[in-house]
């Protein structure tokens, strides 16, 4: 679950402070997992160029992990086809002081992510829209480490292509 609230700062410059709740109703608690943990954050929203730049910075008081990310988002009218191509960047980076739950001593992850995609959504009415896209995420730099042991790499990291199609209905 996700809420934010948009304040309007200066011209093209607004602060967005939210909330992420995540909820893994089926997470192994045996083997360490959180079943609920909260994520407050606070985004600047900015447009340069026709584009949109959002810098973040969230912390989860249950994970003890604080996230810094960068998003970018920009938009090319396809007049002909009635679209556009959206374009999205992310890059970010994370450290989580305590990833493992009831681990002693505690298991700190930390490591870095991007991803870049491309969608095109299609209206079918005022209301629905298909929406067609493709991307490419990757976790890097990513390692496990608990007490004095080496790190390790984070076998769970790995970069993979993801395809969407989504059909929206407002109302």
């Amino acid at each position: 679950l996700y809420a934010a609230y948009n304040l309007k700062w200066i011209e093209a410059v607004s602060i967005a402070p939210g909330v992420t709740s995540y909820h893994y109703p089926r997470a192994l608690t045996d083997a360490g997992a959180y079943r609920t943990t909260v994520e407050p954050n606070l985004a600047l929203n900015g447009l340069l160029a026709g584009g949109k730049f959002t810098p973040k910075i969230a912390y989860d008081p249950v994970l003890k992990s604080v996230t810094y990310e960068l998003t970018g988002y920009y938009a090319v009218a396809l007049p002909a086809l009635g679209s556009e191509l959206d374009f999205t960047f992310i890059a970010g980076t994370y450290r989580q002081a305590d990833g493992v739950n009831h681990a002693a001593p505690a298991v700190k992850l930390r490591g870095d992510y991007w991803l870049a995609g491309v969608a095109a959504p299609f209206a079918i009415s005022r209301e629905a829209k298909f929406t067609v896209g493709l991307a490419f995420t990757e976790g890097r730099q990513t390692f496990v480490k608990q007490g004095n042991s080496a790190r390790a790499p984070d076998p769970l990291a790995a970069g993979r292509g993801v395809v969407t199609l989504s059909y929206t209905w407002s109302f």
